[in-house]
C-alpha cells in the first residue's frame, strides 16, 4: 500500500480554515498526486472529512466535497485498468469499490445540505464519480447512486439540485 502523501490532519486543517486560496492550493496538490497516493490519502482522511461536514461554515463543507472529488476513487480505478504502469502496486478492486461507495455516500448526503455551494459541488462530484464508473463498465454503482438519490427527501431549497444530480447520474447509464 502506498504511503499517504498529504497528511490527513493538514487536509482537515485547510478545509476547516475556510481560506479559499489554501483550499484551492490543496485541491491542486491532491489532484497532482499519483493515483495510488490519492487512494491512500482518501482512505486515511475520509472519516476526518465526514466530521468536517458537521461544521457550521458552508465553505468548509463545500471544501470537504471538493477534496473527496479531487481524490475521486472511480477515476483511480479507471486509471488502474487502463494504465496499470501508473502504479507501484495496483490496489485490489475491493479497495476501489469501498472508496467509491464512501465517496458516493458523502456526495448524496451533501445534496441536501443547507448551502447551495455544497449541493453544486456534490453534483460535480457525482458527475466525476459516474464518469469513472461508466468508463470501467460499473453500471451497478451508478444504478445504486440513482436509487440513493431518489430516496432523498429534499426540501424546497435542495429539490432542484437533487433532481439535477439524478439526471446527471442517469445520463451516465448505458
Amino acid at each position: 500500500m502506498s504511503e499517504t502523501v498529504v497528511e490527513p490532519e493538514r487536509i482537515t486543517t485547510v478545509v476547516e480554515s475556510g481560506e479559499t486560496e489554501a483550499v484551492n492550493d490543496l485541491i491542486d496538490e491532491l489532484e497532482g498526486l499519483a493515483v495510488d497516493d490519492q487512494l491512500a490519502t482518501f482512505e486515511a482522511v475520509y472519516e476526518m472529512l465526514l466530521d468536517c461536514m458537521d461544521c457550521a461554515d458552508g465553505y468548509s463543507r463545500q471544501a470537504v466535497v471538493r477534496v473527496v472529488s479531487a481524490l475521486d476513487p472511480a477515476t483511480g480505478r479507471m486509471v488502474a485498468e487502463t494504465a496499470p504502469d501508473q502504479f507501484e502496486t495496483i490496489p485490489d478492486e475491493q479497495r476501489f469499490a469501498d472508496a467509491i461507495e464512501r465517496a458516493a455516500t458523502l456526495f448524496v448526503a451533501a445534496l441536501t445540505d443547507a448551502d447551495g455551494r455544497v449541493r453544486r459541488a456534490a453534483i460535480r462530484g457525482i458527475n466525476s464519480l459516474c464518469t469513472g464508473c461508466r468508463l470501467t463498465g460499473d453500471q451497478a454503482t451508478i444504478e445504486q447512486l440513482v436509487e440513493d438519490i431518489e430516496a432523498l427527501s429534499p426540501d424546497d431549497e435542495s429539490e432542484e439540485h437533487v433532481a439535477e444530480a439524478r439526471e446527471t447520474a442517469l445520463s451516465q447509464l448505458h
